[in-house]
């Protein structure tokens, strides 16, 4: 990348530090479709992220991700990294523009997409939630995370009948009630969410009992 490119996505930068949600669509489509770049900086700074995230120390980690970004602007793995943590952090709407443009970039990238939904869950966004699910669904029937959330935002839309019946399809697939409550509240837990974390291991104790 030439020095004008280079000055060209750091003024897009700083102008999103100050501005609108129209800059920060702008930055991240010029970082994720822009090739150029040092990939064993990037690689090391994003190895420092990881230890720091790890570590808990969510702000530490994402300056090593805009370093690592800095680097390798396209260096998809400290997007993602970055994104998580914004969602980590309740940052719901940020998260969801990175989250977005890389599955632009990226069309067959399950995760991206899962972590779309969630975002457009917790945003409230459920027509758009849903339409990924079932865009999901037609590859990957058996995947009993889709169902999961399918039925959440049932739950909250006061469809009762679609929530236990998507409920029921997402404990089917995973054979046993135990097996559905451990993975919940492994996921509610690295989602942040302690108290709902605990609540799924409560249930398995119950179970046990």
């Amino acid at each position: 990348m030439n020095k004008k490119s280079k000055k060209e996505i750091f003024t897009v930068i700083e102008k999103t530090k100050r501005g609108t949600m129209k800059n920060i669509t702008i930055l991240i489509l010029s970082i994720i479709l822009t090739s150029c770049g040092n990939s064993e900086k990037a690689t090391k700074f994003y190895l420092d992220a990881i230890k720091e995230f790890n570590n808990n120390n969510l702000e530490k980690s994402k300056n090593y991700l805009d370093l690592s970004i800095k680097e390798k602007s396209n260096f998809y793995q400290s997007h993602f990294l970055k994104a998580k943590i914004l969602f980590l952090e309740k940052n719901f709407k940020d998260s969801e523009i990175i989250f977005s443009e890389l599955a632009k970039v990226k069309k067959e990238n399950f995760d991206f997409k899962l972590w779309l939904i969630r975002n457009y869950f917790f945003l409230k966004e459920n027509s758009k939630a849903k339409q990924i699910i079932n865009d999901l669904l037609k590859n990957n029937s058996e995947d009993w995370r889709l169902y999961y959330w399918k039925a959440q935002i049932a739950k909250e839309e006061n469809d009762f009948e679609s929530y236990f019946s998507n409920l029921n399809t997402a404990e089917q697939i995973l054979k046993s009630s135990k097996d559905i409550y451990q993975s919940l509240a492994i996921i509610w837990n690295e989602l942040g969410f302690s108290e709902k974390s605990s609540s799924y291991y409560k249930k398995i104790n119950s179970l046990l009992n």
